[in-house]
């Protein structure tokens, strides 16, 4: 017998070990078998047909979402970029060095995630509490974690993605990371807040970080994310999210940021 676990992260080498191994049972476990590709939906039906899947399980429905729209003051697509040169498909990559381009753009767009962190967990910390929080690029990581000590010396803040040691991500009060490096299969202890800079469309990627979060007894557990309502694509994507959230967490709140970057 064999039991695959998250099986949407390999799944052409999952394909593959159920074509040439000839075994009786097969238990694939994943929290996310969903996806915006046509072909790989299809192949999903093949691989673990509707009727073969164990889904009756009732989701516990403990996360509170907070959807955060905010406004550049003088907005310029031809300066603030979406996309890679070469390329149509919308690039947070592409967002952030724009927004590093220019210092006071960063400062402000670093007060921005400086004030959801105040507000979704400073204001109500308590001793043991943890945050995560998601950026595209590691040089953004660099800098928000920069910021971030500056303002709140007194926490443990770490960056954690591809070089640092494991312990970044489960040790400190604050560690600011990555999808590709905490998005999966991390479970960090007493996470209360998830605070999402990136716009992903990827329906996987967003359901992952979402799942980080764990239910906390008598504690609120909040995810925060954070889009621009001046660029079409980040609006986009937050009415998905809504959409892909809707019946998956207890609330989804929608708010304006007083900020402007």
């Amino acid at each position: 017998d064999i039991i695959v676990d998250e099986t949407h992260q390999h799944l052409h080498a999952v394909f593959k070990l159920l074509l040439y191994t000839n075994v009786p049972k097969v238990i694939a476990l994943s929290a996310t078998l969903i996806t915006n590709d046509p072909f790989i939906d299809k192949i999903h039906h093949l691989m673990f047909p509707k009727e073969i899947r164990f889904d009756k399980i009732k989701m516990d429905k403990y996360i509170k979402v907070y959807s955060i729209g905010y406004q550049f003051r003088n907005y310029d697509p031809r300066k603030i970029r979406t996309t890679e040169f070469g390329s149509n498909s919308y690039s947070h990559m592409a967002f952030e060095k724009s927004i590093m381009r220019k210092q006071n753009i960063l400062d402000n767009y670093l007060e921005l995630i400086s004030y959801t962190v105040k507000i979704g967990y400073i204001d109500h910390y308590i001793q043991g509490d943890k945050l995560a929080i998601y950026a595209a690029s590691i040089a953004m990581c660099d800098e928000i974690v920069k910021y971030l000590k500056a303002i709140y010396p007194q926490y443990d803040i770490r960056k954690y993605t591809e070089a640092d040691p494991y312990e970044n991500v489960i040790k400190p009060d604050i560690r600011v990371t990555t999808v590709l490096s905490a998005g999966t299969a991390i479970d960090i202890p007493n996470l209360r807040t998830v605070i999402m800079t990136n716009n992903i469309l990827s329906p996987v990627s967003n359901l992952q970080s979402l799942g980080r979060l764990r239910n906390l007894p008598d504690r609120d557990v909040k995810y925060y994310y954070l889009y621009c309502d001046q660029i079409k694509k980040q609006v986009d994507f937050h009415h998905r999210r809504c959409e892909l959230y809707q019946d998956r967490v207890a609330s989804i709140k929608e708010f304006r940021s007083p900020l402007m970057v």
